[in-house]
């Protein structure tokens, strides 16, 4: 019997390692990379720690001794191994950890280095507690025009059983490309978004595809909802 095929449009560098916690629960990794990032110099200067919400921004940030707070154990994990100080890890999204910065810091300047399509609501739970914001572009994202003919072929088919979205972003780039090819959202098959904001791009028009959400905006959790799931 095949296995079923789990299709990963995600960003090119984390593609192989997705892929390979898919492939190790005796699913078919369908990986396609959906963005692509190039990095931006940013320079650090006049503040007293740098925010990352994303592991995309770190090749950008220049070797310094300030503390970086970060979004998730991941991205924390690969500060620590180009050699940061990770002095604070959020287990959730960029609300949460703004949360634990505002309890944990006194007020201060803080960088935060990111993309322009980015939203960065959180920002307000930080400066109505005194913090400074900065903000820097680290990154652009790019995103592709069309699909591989072999997803197209799979998708077609009806080959897919399972989509993983992590983003918002991501979750638009693919509607828009299965437009594209004319595909209709139900040859994604069963959607496994990170977070409630990702399921709801996926609810706007199409209430027949079926979509799961993520107990916690982790690779992990997503993860663990294939593994709930009976083939």
């Amino acid at each position: 019997m095949a296995r079923p095929v789990v299709f990963i449009p995600r960003r090119a560098d984390k593609l192989a390692r997705t892929a390979k916690l898919v492939a190790e629960r005796g699913l078919e990794p369908l990986p396609f990379p959906l963005i692509d990032y190039t990095p931006l110099p940013v320079k650090v200067t006049d503040v007293d720690g740098i925010v990352v919400t994303s592991s995309a921004a770190l090749r950008s940030l220049p070797q310094t001794n300030l503390p970086l707070y970060c979004v998730g154990k991941v991205t924390a994990d690969e500060a620590q191994k180009l050699g940061f100080i990770v002095a604070l890890t959020g287990q959730g999204n960029a609300a949460e950890l703004a949360e634990n910065i505002a309890l944990k810091l006194n007020p201060q300047t803080l960088l935060h280095p990111t993309s322009a399509d980015v939203e960065n609501t959180w920002y307000a739970a930080l400066t109505a507690k005194g913090f400074n914001i900065k903000a820097a572009m680290a990154y652009e994202k790019a995103y592709p025009q069309e699909l591989p003919a072999e997803v197209v072929c799979c998708l077609t088919e009806n080959k897919v059983s399972f989509t993983l979205v992590f983003s918002a972003r991501s979750a638009q780039a693919l509607l828009k490309l299965c437009k594209a090819h004319q595909l209709a959202e139900t040859t994604l098959g069963e959607v496994i978004a990170i977070s409630d904001k990702v399921a709801a791009e996926f609810n706007k028009n199409n209430k027949q595809l079926k979509v799961r959400v993520a107990k916690h905006p982790q690779l992990q959790e997503m993860l663990n909802v294939l593994e709930q799931t009976p083939f």
